[in-house]
């Protein structure tokens, strides 16, 4: 990915980062604590994958890089949502269905800022 598409793409996770982090205000203003602690969840997701780019762009093959942190960090999150459910405990299966489907929203935007034309 060309140097522009990267800025690009920081620029949409520091957005993202951003709104999360005023719904999480919002929803605590309106004492909505679980949905503040979801909107919380989205926020930590969007910033780990903020950081885990910044260190893939000083990877010979960034693009690569990214991809399979976004493949292996998320696996802790299937395994763990998967153990949730067996022992029925639907908050933490909620808790990591959130961060997986962050996690698929950010690899959605990746390919998204890619395939665009320069």
């Amino acid at each position: 990915m060309n140097e522009i598409k990267q800025q690009q793409l920081l620029s949409i996770l520091d957005h993202q980062i951003a709104a999360c982090a005023a719904e999480v205000k919002a929803l605590e203003l309106d004492l909505r604590r679980d949905e503040a602690v979801f909107a919380r969840i989205r926020l930590n997701v969007y910033d780990i994958f903020r950081t885990v780019y910044k260190t893939a762009l000083k990877q010979d093959d960034a693009d690569a890089f990214f991809l399979e942190k976004l493949d292996q960090i998320p696996e802790n999150w299937r395994n763990s949502l998967h153990l949730a459910r067996q022992h029925g405990n639907e908050e933490k299966a909620h808790i990591e269905q959130i961060k997986l489907d962050t996690a698929a929203q950010i690899r959605s935007i990746f390919h998204q800022v890619r395939e665009v034309q320069p």
